[in-house]
């Protein structure tokens, strides 16, 4: 095949579902672009490890996804659904994640920005008592801080994550 002819072709990818669903095949000059033409239609897609830096996910159908140790940096996921999704050890770094809905989804020791991009997120309890928990567990000396954390604290008890946690000083 000589160079005219795999112009525009790129390489073979496919994406494979856990949930029994055909997988999907094509052809792309990048995996992301691959992931990017198929955003619709990857609620249950088995994308543990898959580098999606930069990607173009807005209004992406990724529930009930597998993620894990998925590189998601830089990517605009906003208007994406990930609830369901398994995010854990994802790399969220500079995303995108304006009106994205994360509920119900796996965040454990993922790579949440704190940045303008995250704002309107939805969330459901177990990921606002672990961003409860995160901010309890700043060692702040400034009064109206301490004591926002007494008033979270309630919530940040609920993570599944506080028993893991050393013993604070309280003072």
């Amino acid at each position: 095949m000589n160079s005219q002819d795999r112009k525009g072709r790129g390489m073979k990818y496919e994406i494979k579902f856990t949930d029994g669903k055909p997988q999907i095949e094509g052809d792309a000059e990048s995996f992301v672009e691959f992931v990017e033409q198929n955003k619709a239609n990857l609620s249950n897609a088995n994308l543990v490890n898959a580098n999606l830096r930069n990607a173009n996910l807005h209004n992406a159908d990724l529930s009930y996804a597998n993620l894990v140790d998925a590189d998601l940096s830089y990517a605009d996921l906003s208007y994406a659904d990930l609830s369901y999704a398994n995010l854990r050890y994802a790399n969220l770094r500079q995303a995108n994640l304006r009106q994205a809905n994360f509920g119900n989804a796996n965040i454990d020791y993922t790579g949440w920005n704190l940045s303008c991009k995250t704002y309107n997120v939805t969330v459901d309890k177990n990921i606002a008592s672990q961003i409860a928990m995160h901010f309890c567990w700043l060692d702040c000396d400034d009064s109206d801080v301490k004591a926002a954390q007494d008033a979270l604290k309630p919530l940040a008890i609920m993570c599944k994550h506080w028993k893991e946690l050393p013993e604070r000083n309280e003072g």
